[in-house]
């Protein structure tokens, strides 16, 4: 469901206020969790941004949906976190999505390793080729 604009949720997630998400996400239900800011970004995607990894916990536990939406542009919420060398959020993002999530890539192309590799993230790199690596199909 498209939105218009940013709702209190997003707004919540954004801000790393776990009180007000979870609250809303219980009194909003899925219809709230699952809309997006107009240009496709979620409330998921928001927190992992911005390295608030107990919103991002908060957020999984609610369901894949929800993990696998994408901006306009293709990035996901693990790719934001890996742009952005949130460390910890890209492995609780990797726990919870595995490699359906690590195997999306922006529609110019761009991977998680990818961005984490331009903007020299080298522990974040590490740990997204290793989880490739550990989770490949033998």
């Amino acid at each position: 469901m498209a939105y218009d604009g940013v709702n209190c949720l997003f707004t919540a997630a954004e801000n790393g206020r776990c009180d007000l998400v979870e609250w809303m996400a219980t009194e909003g239900g899925r219809e709230l969790l699952m809309m997006t800011a107009f240009d496709g970004v979620s409330c998921l995607y928001a927190a992992a941004k911005n390295g608030y990894r107990a919103v991002v916990d908060m957020l999984v536990a609610d369901g894949r949906e929800l993990l696998m939406l994408t901006a306009d542009d293709g990035a996901s919420c693990l790719y934001e976190a890996a742009e952005e060398g949130h460390l910890e959020v890209v492995e609780a993002l990797l726990h919870a999505g595995g490699r359906e999530l690590l195997a999306k890539s922006t529609h110019a192309g761009s991977s998680c390793l990818d961005i984490s590799l331009v903007n020299d993230f080298n522990a974040v790199a590490r740990l997204l080729a290793n989880f490739e690596i550990s989770t490949r199909e033998l």
